[in-house]
């Protein structure tokens, strides 16, 4: 392969190494961003299930 078209392979190499490299960014950003909103999800859930534990156990202890 002569020195001009082993520098076009390269840069077409590095073209599609470009592209590639911004897909997984994107796809990182959104995995970050889906893992975010399910922990919040989740904390909200467990505060839910808390309170409700918590005000189960008081009346409880007010019915005894």
């Amino acid at each position: 392969m002569n020195c001009t078209l082993q520098l076009y392979h390269n840069y077409e190499v590095l073209i599609q190494w470009n592209k590639m490299k911004k897909a997984c960014d994107i796809l990182r950003d959104e995995i970050r961003k889906q893992v975010s909103e399910n922990s919040k999800s989740l904390q909200a859930g467990l505060r839910q299930m808390f309170q409700l534990l918590s005000f189960s156990i008081i009346e409880d202890l007010w019915k005894d």
